[in-house]
């Protein structure tokens, strides 16, 4: 009875107990999830007021004074949260100024809402930033200013995949190396993004420039607006030439004149690897293909260039490619690549037959051998233009079965064109006077054939040379006209890199461009002075 009585209490007690304890856990829970949906509503709010997404990144949130103790701070504009970016986009500081960050940006970026990152040197995310450039394209975080500067050129972008030996690597090498990435292109309406191949390309330019050129292989064809379909093609660094423009000019003005096959072009903003890598002239490629030169089956493709010793042709020659006759003269077979032995001994006979007429002075025949019109059209714009290399490297030629003639063409590779500070054949090329071919290489036999300097004569007042001569100043002036803001922006990324043999115009992209023009004036004046007064090269005592 007591047991019994004493259990019906204790159960109560328990009862009791077990009542408490669940209401508090029950008022505990509540509590909690006010908590919650307390912490929900605020961290909605903050995350509505930062402009945060699912994807941004956590970072520290240093205070700027704190930020301003460390060294090598950099900013990353992040495409995943900037949409209207082609890539991820880092800041550049340009002649070494620490607190100057540049982010280099295609013309549409949208600048009202811009999500940035302060990252430290490791590449670690410290801070994370709503800024609106769209009104003051400056903006300061601490002592540290960031401009926005946007390019008017359509937009490049390289990513070098991380399975893929780097840039830098490729840079570093004797062009054997070779970079596989993403790459990004939007022109004239039209966007390109594929998987693409990248080798360097250059001689002179490859091992004294740190602003290397590029072949671009792409996995599949891609059409360029304005500059057709293909697979390869070329991004000339043009770092030889200060003003960008030497190449754009003067291949329009080849083609004006009537070289045919001359490439096309486009001139575009670079960024490798999110990092601006200046103003690069994105051209065709030189090779047989029914959009490029277009060759047929017993024509071949030939250059004068370094001797590729598998595909080189070899013969004697009185003069050629050296003053001092140091080189012997070849030719390299760039197509057709397959042929057979009695298809290579037919390209020898057919060259060795044209070259010992050429150097013949007594033999009347070697207009039958070479098509005189091309040739007369390829000197004269390797003459208007002062192109150093104009007897040697990147020299084109083709011969055509059903005339049965070599063709010269088409023109290529003139960034040290319009003056060079070196001489050769007895020859300077830093004064805008004087004709440039008259003692070089093979150029000087032309002038041993009786009927050559008429033919210059008439093509220069009949043919259209003068019109194209005096026509490629005024594309002179207004490319530079189109290029001059991005051209600033090139020289400031590159402004130390300057080859020593380069004529300097001035300190400046715009003095650069406008002492060309004076040069090319003076040059253009010089020569139709000669021409108007029929002192062709053999019969001018003007010094050369």
């Amino acid at each position: 009875m007591v047991q019994s009585l004493l259990f019906i209490n204790n159960g109560i007690k328990c009862s009791k107990a077990y009542n408490f304890y669940t209401m508090k856990s029950r008022n505990t829970l509540q509590i909690t999830r006010f908590i919650v949906i307390i912490a929900a509503l605020f961290l909605a709010l903050y995350t509505a007021q930062k402009g945060l997404k699912a994807d941004a990144v956590p970072t520290m949130e240093l205070p700027d004074n704190v930020l301003d103790t460390m060294l090598n701070v950099s900013f990353l504009f992040p495409k995943n949260e900037n949409p209207s970016l082609p890539c991820d986009i880092y800041s550049q500081i340009f002649e070494g100024d620490q607190s100057m960050h540049y982010f280099i940006v295609p013309g549409d970026f949208r600048a009202d809402k811009v999500v940035c990152y302060a990252l430290a040197e490791d590449g670690s995310y410290l801070n994370r930033y709503i800024i609106d450039f769209s009104v003051n394209p400056e903006y300061m975080i601490g002592l540290r200013s960031l401009i926005l500067t946007r390019t008017n050129l359509p937009v490049l972008t390289l990513d070098i995949l991380k399975d893929s030996p780097t840039i830098d690597e490729l840079n570093a090498s004797d062009k054997t190396v070779e970079c596989r990435g993403n790459l990004t292109l939007e022109t004239g309406g039209i966007s390109i993004a594929d998987k693409v191949t990248v080798t360097g390309r250059g001689n002179v330019s490859w091992y004294s420039s740190a602003k290397k050129s590029y072949t671009l292989a792409f996995d599949h064809s891609v059409f360029i607006q304005g500059m057709g379909r293909n697979r390869k093609w070329n991004l000339i660094s043009n770092s030889l030439d200060k003003s960008l423009l030497n190449n754009e000019v003067f291949y329009k003005m080849a083609a004006d004149i009537g070289i045919e096959y001359e490439p096309s072009y486009a001139q575009v903003s670079v960024f490798i690897n999110g990092r601006y890598n200046g103003v690069y002239l994105l051209t065709s490629k030189i090779s047989v293909d029914p959009d490029r030169v277009a060759l047929s089956k017993g024509d071949f493709f030939m250059n004068f260039g370094d001797p590729d010793m598998s595909n080189a042709i070899f013969f004697n020659s009185r003069i050629w490619l050296d003053d001092e006759g140091t080189i012997r003269p070849y030719a390299n077979i760039k197509w057709p690549k397959d042929h057979s032995e009695a298809e290579r001994r037919r390209q020898e006979r057919i060259l060795l037959r044209a070259f010992a007429s050429l150097e013949d002075p007594d033999d009347p025949d070697y207009t039958e051998y070479f098509d005189l019109d091309s040739l007369v059209r390829y000197y004269w714009v390797q003459e208007i233009c002062m192109n150093y290399d104009a007897d040697y490297r990147s020299t084109y030629a083709y011969y055509k079965q059903s005339t049965d003639k070599i063709y010269f063409g088409p023109v290529w590779d003139l960034d040290i064109a319009l003056g060079w500070n070196a001489g050769k054949f007895d020859t300077d090329f830093n004064s805008p006077t004087g004709w440039k071919l008259k003692n070089m290489s093979w150029y000087a036999c032309l002038y041993e054939h009786e009927g050559f300097e008429d033919a210059l004569a008439d093509a220069y007042f009949n043919g259209g040379i003068r019109e194209a001569m005096f026509n490629a100043l005024k594309d002179y002036e207004s490319a530079y006209e189109e290029l001059a803001f991005d051209g600033r922006l090139n020289y400031r990324r590159w402004k130390s890199e300057w080859p020593d043999l380069a004529i300097r115009h001035g300190e400046n992209y715009n003095d650069e461009c406008l002492g060309r023009i004076d040069f090319l004036t003076q040059r253009i004046n010089w020569i139709d002075d000669q021409m108007q007064n029929h002192l062709l090269p053999s019969t001018s005592s003007d010094p050369l």
